[in-house]
């Protein structure tokens, strides 16, 4: 309560009605996926039936047990994906024992404090309880929240660290604290290593420094870039040391190849079955391009660098080759990501399997356009209110981990999923505002034609 009141910087009983609407948003967020993990989980013979329906789980996995000890597709998977979430996991059976009880738990437990980063994150930029508990209700009621939850994935952890970056990144800007850059620049660290999709965010922060007004509290420009350089800092001292590390390890610096993997194996795959007018499938065209590789280590030794050497090579080819047909593909891509369904609860409750296909179809019939068109909306609007802090930061937030989407698909909502600690404010945003204009409008107008009738 203490710690509310003074980062909130707001009166005792507003921080006792804040504190009452985060702990409503908290218990009703881990009520909900324990819920659904419980209905998920009985369609199945146990933890280890139930982790196996999601593949992408297996790379943790095999992280964790790497970095206490040794797995033969460790070195692989920390290669591809980063420390991060595996470095979690092994800590957490290191505390708690081994076993897969654990990190679900600490996922529905990570996820439902999204919802409340969210909401003290849409308190700093608007001062507004309502907007800021709807932000926050946004975040508990979404479905791809609370279906990723129930899974032995990262999703959830980043969401939470990267929005408490974002959240004290705005409180180190609004005042000039520099402890709050230190903090932001600390979970953005955190959150680059258990996803690497944030690893250009420090370019939006730099960005960001040289567009938003300068306030008051600061001298000028120059002053405010320097505490932005701090966070800044931070998260590139975090991305260069990994690279380095696989440098010395693998003679290839980089931090992680998952991202040249996806380009080639989705969008790559993807621009070639395009151009062959979809004579050949996209599975086709990636089954081309494994044969291409594995004939190449044939007569070649394969190590990490030289496999991602190829790899990158490939991707290259692709896209210099096919420079138009890139960029529409890539904003298909796009499009499509930010509408997707959550494909997710298929198999996680296949019983209900009618109705998630309804709510799936429905999402990319309309619910999704709508998404999309709210959020933008709500950022021209906060330009035209001059809340220009807000707009910078919500809307290079959500076109940032929207354009992220584009070099891969087929896994629904998944991958749009980061732009809702933008979009859920944004919307909540927009809505409110709307409403409470259009109210003030009318009493105005009832006023004038109340006016208007006692003169007659």
């Amino acid at each position: 309560m203490k710690f509310l009141k003074e980062y909130l910087n707001c009166k005792s009983d507003e921080v006792n009605h804040i504190y009452y609407q985060l702990t409503i948003l908290f218990v009703a967020g881990l009520l909900l996926r324990i819920t659904y993990f419980l209905l998920a989980y009985q369609n199945y013979g146990g933890l280890e039936e139930y982790f196996n329906t999601c593949p992408d789980s297996f790379g943790y996995l095999y992280i964790s047990n790497e970095i206490f000890g040794s797995h033969p597709r460790g070195p692989d998977a920390l290669f591809k994906i980063g420390p991060g979430f595996g470095f979690i996991i092994a800590n957490l059976n290191l505390v708690f024992g081994e076993g897969r009880f654990v990190i679900y738990v600490f996922n529905m437990i990570i996820s439902s404090l999204g919802a409340v980063v969210v909401y003290l994150l849409s308190y700093q930029l608007f001062k507004n309880k309502m907007i800021s508990f709807v932000s926050g209700l946004i975040c508990t009621l979404s479905l791809t929240s609370i279906a990723l939850s129930s899974n032995y994935l990262s999703d959830p952890s980043f969401f939470t660290f990267h929005a408490l970056s974002v959240l004290f990144l705005v409180s180190g800007i609004r005042k000039n604290d520099v402890k709050s850059f230190v903090v932001s620049g600390i979970f953005s660290g955190i959150s680059l290593f258990i996803r690497s999709i944030s690893r250009f965010w420090f370019l939006i922060l730099l960005a960001i420094g040289f567009l938003i007004p300068v306030d008051k509290i600061y001298t000028n420009r120059k002053q405010l870039l320097k505490k932005l350089l701090i966070p800044i800092c931070i998260s590139l001292i975090c991305l260069l040391s990994w690279s380095l590390r696989n440098y010395v390890k693998h003679d290839v610096f980089v931090f992680g190849s998952n991202g040249v993997n996806a380009a080639r194996t989705y969008l790559g795959a993807k621009i070639l079955s395009d151009i062959s007018n979809n004579d050949k499938t996209v599975i086709d065209m990636r089954n081309e391009l494994s044969k291409k590789e594995f004939e190449y280590f044939e007569g070649h030794k394969k190590t990490f660098a030289a496999q991602y050497s190829f790899t990158k090579k490939q991707v290259f080819e692709i896209f210099t080759t096919y420079p138009v047909q890139t960029l529409k593909t890539f904003f298909s891509l796009v499009y499509e990501n930010m509408t997707a369904g959550n494909y997710m609860i298929k198999s996680q409750i296949p019983i209900l399997n009618p109705v998630w296909w309804y709510l799936i179809d429905t999402n990319r019939n309309w619910l999704g356009v709508t998404i999309i068109l709210l959020s933008l909306c709500s950022i021209v609007l906060l330009f035209v209110e001059r809340k220009i802090l807000a707009a910078l930061i919500l809307g290079s937030h959500y076109i940032y981990f929207s354009l992220i989407t584009g070099f891969s698909f087929w896994q629904g909502s998944r991958l749009h999923y980061q732009a809702e600690i933008a979009s859920s404010i944004l919307i909540s945003y927009f809505v409110i505002t709307i409403i409470l204009h259009s109210r003030s409008s009318i009493k105005t107008q009832y006023k004038k034609f109340l006016q208007f009738k006692s003169s007659l």
